[in-house]
């Protein structure tokens, strides 16, 4: 059972031919090629988003994430700083102290995060 492709177009009925044509015409019409080469010749403008170095305390700044413009919520995290001082005060023999560098802000990063949508900011070290 060879059949080749010619054979196959052939014995198709002149109503499957006919559908086919009407489908090929009946899709939307194709947009010229200027137009899209124009559009993607067209240089895009970003709004720019100045970069904030963040201190310890809550700063008015655009958020990246929303672009609103907003003043930041800040939460204080420990990081190795703060473990690190509190064991240098039990090796120093000041066992009663050592707690103090999880109380201490000076101790711990200050993540700066917008209040509208919760995005991460930065953060002060």
């Amino acid at each position: 059972m060879s059949t080749s492709y010619n054979n196959i177009s052939e014995s198709r009925s002149e109503d499957q031919l006919e559908m086919m044509q009407k489908f090929k015409f009946n899709r939307p019409p194709e947009k010229p090629s200027k137009e899209i080469n124009m559009k993607m010749n067209t240089p895009r403008v970003l709004p720019s988003i100045p970069p904030v170095q963040f201190g310890p305390d809550p700063q008015r700044c655009i958020c990246h994430s929303c672009h609103a413009d907003i003043s930041t919520t800040v939460k204080s995290k420990t990081n190795l700083k703060t473990h690190f001082m509190a064991m240098c005060m039990c090796l120093t023999c000041c066992f009663l102290c050592a707690w103090l560098p999880y109380c201490m802000k000076s101790c711990r990063n200050r993540n700066h995060f917008c209040p509208s949508c919760d995005s991460y900011l930065g953060k002060y070290e």
